[in-house]
């Protein structure tokens, strides 16, 4: 039996504690279910806002990889594969 993560999307959001004031939540995988906390970050020098953007950005990191391994090496597969690895990686960084 293999164990399955969390479907995406998920989002980083703050809350309202003062030690781990950002957090990681679902959106919501099942048709029915809401938002699912996924993880607390905590706050300090090493970027807790940031480290939340990261984590909330690993599904769509892990799909954009998938699909470019598991597709072909045509040129408009690359391209394809190219722009939602770009668009992951962007919002990993909270640029998106």
């Amino acid at each position: 039996m293999t164990d399955t993560h969390t479907p995406g999307p998920w989002e980083h959001y703050e809350r309202v504690d003062r030690e781990y004031p950002y957090g990681v939540r679902s959106q919501g995988g099942k048709a029915g279910e809401g938002p699912c906390h996924l993880a607390s970050v905590r706050w300090g020098a090493m970027g807790g806002e940031a480290n939340a953007k990261l984590i909330a950005a690993a599904p769509a990191l892990l799909e954009a990889l998938e699909a470019f391994l598991n597709g072909d090496a045509s040129v408009s597969h690359m391209k394809v594969a190219y722009e939602d690895a770009r668009f992951a990686v962007a919002r990993a960084k909270g640029e998106k």
